[in-house]
């Protein structure tokens, strides 16, 4: 049972794949879009671990705050970037 499972999730993730494929042709702005979701997530897991670094007191909330503007002007940077 598990086998078909797997299976089944694989065939879903390849229809998925294939539909948002097929909608990215149809509609390129769409590209960006992904492309900038994927950018805020990497900040959003960059600024959490930079929080659990203050949480354990390996960095200062004044280096912090340092580091967390230049990650958003990274960030910033690299979404507007064509």
């Amino acid at each position: 049972m598990f086998k078909e499972i797997l299976d089944l999730y694989a065939y879903f993730e390849e229809q998925s794949t294939l539909h948002a494929e097929a909608l990215i042709v149809q509609h390129p702005f769409l590209e960006e879009l992904k492309e900038n979701f994927v950018l805020r997530g990497i900040f959003k897991k960059e600024e959490k671990a930079l929080h659990d670094l203050v949480e354990k007191e390996m960095v200062t909330p004044k280096i912090a705050l340092a580091i967390l503007d230049d990650l958003r002007c990274e960030t910033a940077v690299r979404m507007h970037k064509e």
